[in-house]
């Protein structure tokens, strides 16, 4: 395995210098709640939010529980 070593059973992991850098994937600037697509799955949450409290029974349904 890349970035350990086995000695007597057990791994030791190497060094965090060692380890390549990981791109990532959020930038940290937070630009993604300008993107169009959050701002719709936004629109589209609070919609079953509100949908949730006013149709369905509160308590006892799986359904709401996985839409919220």
């Amino acid at each position: 395995m890349k970035g350990t070593e086995m000695t007597e059973g057990t791994a030791r992991v190497a060094s965090v210098a060692s380890i390549p850098s990981i791109p990532r994937i959020v930038l940290p600037h937070g630009g993604y709640r300008k993107l169009i697509v959050y701002r719709k799955s936004e629109a589209i949450y609070q919609g079953t939010v509100v949908f949730c409290r006013r149709f369905p029974p509160a308590h006892g349904d799986r359904t709401v529980d996985q839409m919220t």
